[in-house]
């Protein structure tokens, strides 16, 4: 498998697993009274963001002819 493919799919994989964790979350949160502190949403969106560039940074490039 190309290193393209599999940045994809491991893309694909954490934008699919933390939306059922957002899921899973949002239930959680409707049972909590007070505020809620999402430490994990500090953590988790710029591993995410982070990985969406990379991707589209790959594909671009591979659609351009780069290197």
């Amino acid at each position: 498998m190309r290193k393209k493919q599999l940045l994809l799919l491991v893309t694909l994989a954490a934008l699919i697993g933390y939306g059922i964790w957002e899921y899973y979350v949002w239930q959680w949160a409707k049972d909590v009274a007070g505020p809620i502190i999402r430490v994990d949403a500090v953590i988790l969106w710029p591993l995410l963001i982070g990985l969406v560039i990379m991707t589209v940074v790959v594909w671009v490039r591979d659609r351009s002819g780069g290197s």
